[in-house]
């Protein structure tokens, strides 16, 4: 039983990659739930891939959420309970509740070390901290509870899921997870190639408009990128609550009929198209557990520029373009030095796409079928 937190009904990346978790896992034989409780239309397109429903509203949300789960095991006698991102709360707690009330098997995706900070405090200086930023009392605690419940899951049954060597480290030395796969993701064999030959974008970002992606270096890098090239384009391709201040910055830095801003797309193959229609990919997030857009646009033949952090250094040093992913003038040289530089782009998207061939959803639910196995 794999669960989907709460997050409107788009899908992101770690919703998408539980997707095709469980499509992989169906065609092995398994039989998977997935339970949500935000109404999303998942593309599921497999008898053995069933949708529930849970309930989650009001006060002692948790509580419902637990009891709604505890329900959904026994109406699909599933043996496993796979919670597939340790930060979001309200799929971590009540999933670990209801593995430990029912005896099942708890696997937990650790996906990034995003939560570093606060990991390494103790739990009185974790309610401290937060009831010192703002928080109520209330709120205190039921933060603080989370942080105990998720140590507690990876120091005890936990079936902890890591995608990168980078991330496993952060789970054994400041988690101190008791046991730990590392999996690396998947890659749908669709992304491969480029549908159009029609270059409409110098560059393309795909993914949250959120603070920590760093949209907003980007937009400043492109400010320097049309000084040197004056009809440049880039495409945000993305929705999130960042948004606004986004397109008031691109507005204010006068450059905002060099950027298209594009919503949330649906469907990949239209995604498939943008990213075709583009030359570069762009990413100057400062922290991720994987990169799933970088590995579709590699795997589409753009050459990258990304920011230069750890998960980024451990995958992709010698297939794309690192930068400090808050220095807005390196990632203008970057993006222009790929532009200008024929060799090296066809050395750089070849090779990205021959990395990411490798990247299968079928050895994802191999491997990830044997952790369970095992334990």
């Amino acid at each position: 039983m794999l669960l989907k937190p709460i997050r409107d009904d788009l899908l992101y990346g770690a919703e998408q990659s539980a997707l095709d978790v469980a499509r992989g896992l169906d065609k092995l034989g398994v039989k998977v739930h997935i339970a949500q409780w935000t109404p999303s239309p998942l593309p599921v397109k497999s008898e053995r891939v069933g949708l529930l429903g849970v309930r989650f509203s009001g006060r002692s949300g948790l509580l419902k959420l637990t009891c709604s789960i505890l329900h959904a095991i026994g109406e699909t006698k599933a043996d496993s309970v796979y919670a597939y991102a340790d930060c979001f709360e309200v799929t971590m707690v009540p999933a670990f509740l209801a593995s430990l009330l029912t005896h099942r098997k708890f696997v937990l995706c650790i996906p990034d070390d995003a939560l570093k900070e606060t990991d390494v405090l103790s739990l009185p200086q974790v309610f401290a901290r937060w009831h010192a930023s703002g928080h109520s009392i209330r709120s205190s605690f039921r933060f603080t509870f989370y942080h105990a419940t998720r140590r507690l899951a990876v120091r005890t049954t936990a079936i902890s899921l890591v995608s990168a060597g980078s991330v496993e480290g952060y789970a054994r030395t400041v988690l101190r997870a008791r046991k730990v796969y590392v999996i690396p993701l998947g890659l749908d064999q669709m992304w491969f190639g480029r549908t159009s030959t029609r270059m409409k974008y110098d560059a393309i970002y795909v993914g949250g408009l959120w603070g920590y992606k760093n949209v907003d270096v980007l937009i400043s890098a492109w400010r320097q990128v049309i000084d040197f090239k004056a009809d440049a384009r880039l495409l945000i391709l993305g929705e999130g609550g960042a948004r606004p201040q986004l397109q008031n910055l691109a507005e204010n830095l006068g450059i905002s009929r060099s950027i298209d801003f594009i919503p949330y797309v649906p469907n990949a193959s239209d995604v498939h198209d943008l990213l075709s229609e583009s030359r570069i990919f762009a990413f100057a997030s400062v922290w991720e557990g994987w990169g799933r857009a970088v590995t579709e646009a590699m795997a589409t033949g753009l050459p990258c520029v990304l920011s230069d952090i750890p998960i980024f250094r451990e995958l992709y040093s010698k297939t794309a373009v690192l930068v400090p992913p808050t220095d807005p003038k390196l990632f203008a040289d970057a993006i222009l030095g790929l532009l200008g530089d024929e060799s090296k782009y066809d050395q750089l998207s070849r090779e990205g796409q021959n990395l990411v061939r490798g990247f299968t959803w079928d050895s994802v639910a191999r491997r990830m079928l044997t952790a369970i196995q095992e334990n």
